[in-house]
């Protein structure tokens, strides 16, 4: 069995690689050429969903330094520390506990239906996110250090909690994220689409432990891919056409995890982001084709911007008998796990 798995990675390598690069070498990308990316990405789809992701991540486990770590959950450094936060719906700054702001935002932020150390995981990325926020970052509207608008910071809800948010937030109680003593920048997002993405495709700055990393076993989850469709009219109209007339997709050029960072359309050229942003797609890991009615079909892979932590990609990982403590050390390049 262990033979097996050598060419699965290979398949796995090369038809990315095919699918990142087309674009990137030719001068100008037709629909058509889309389309047959669209069939090769879905080939790709097949090899994730059907990867060995136990024995995936396994091969990870002997460089984690952090397995015997051991959480104390008294007298933590967050336990009666607060946070000023900015509920936008109420336009009214309040100051809450942190332990209480990491259980309305896990709350808001991933279902409990999620295994046990997935949650955990998510807990200590938010936790670490307004640690981290409260030493960079702090002003936001006011003094607030971070909002509940999830389009901005993190959702947060005010409810009554399952059992399962308390217990992995209790847990985990102050526990958080470090890279060489420092908080990182928690990102986290909802679902990869097969790989995560470098932090400098998404926001121009790089940052060490925000770095590309191979997600396998998205594939079933609802999360994974979505298919769009608009007229021509209502394709030129939401990106701004001029003359209201779509003629042509070119100069494609997209990131190593298979992400548009920019490309053409009637030779003006606009980001993935403004791509995402404007179609309302999920992500900017988007492929597009023409059906024979000429609608414009664009099919997305994953969902969020995909950098840090992929919720779907963590709840694999736990699924197949990682830790919390494994997930955050995955997805996030080089850091340490341990008391705030």
């Amino acid at each position: 069995m262990k033979k097996a798995r050598i060419p699965m990675i290979i398949v796995l390598i090369v038809i990315l690689f095919i699918c990142s690069n087309i674009n990137t070498y030719a001068n100008e990308e037709q629909i058509v050429m889309q389309t047959k990316k669209a069939d090769m990405m879905n080939s790709l789809v097949d090899v994730i969903k059907n990867y060995n992701t136990s024995s995936f991540f396994k091969k990870n486990e002997d460089n984690n330094d952090q397995t015997d770590f051991k959480e104390s959950i008294f007298d933590t450094v967050s336990k009666n520390k607060k946070i000023n936060i900015y509920f936008h719906k109420e336009n009214e700054i309040k100051e809450i506990y942190i332990e209480e702001y990491v259980l309305g935002v896990l709350a808001a932020e991933m279902s409990d239906s999620r295994e046990m150390e997935a949650l955990k995981a998510q807990a200590v990325a938010i936790r670490t996110l307004a640690f981290y926020r409260m030493e960079n970052e702090k002003a936001h509207e006011g003094d607030a250090v971070l909002c509940t608008d999830s389009t901005c910071c993190q959702a947060w809800l005010d409810e009554e909690y399952s059992d399962k948010y308390k217990e992995a937030v209790k847990e985990t109680e102050g526990i958080v994220i470090k890279y060489e003593g420092e908080y990182i920048s928690s990102h986290y997002f909802a679902c990869s689409g097969g790989y995560t993405e470098d932090a400098e495709n998404v926001w121009g700055s790089s940052k060490p432990y925000l770095i590309s990393v191979p997600s396998p076993g998205e594939a079933e989850y609802n999360e994974y891919y979505k298919a769009y469709q608009f007229t021509e009219k209502e394709f030129a109209s939401l990106l701004n056409i001029k003359g209201a007339s779509f003629r042509k997709i070119s100069d494609v050029v997209r990131s190593a995890s298979g992400r548009i960072i920019t490309l053409k359309i009637n030779d003006v050229e606009i980001t993935g982001r403004e791509l995402r942003t404007k179609l309302g797609l999920r992500s900017t890991n988007a492929y597009f084709s023409v059906d024979d009615d000429g609608k414009i079909l664009i099919s997305v892979f994953g969902y969020g911007h995909g950098v840090g932590m992929s919720q779907c990609g963590a709840d694999v990982m736990a699924k197949s008998g990682a830790d919390y403590i494994k997930i955050l050390t995955y997805y996030y390049a080089g850091v340490t796990i341990g008391q705030a």
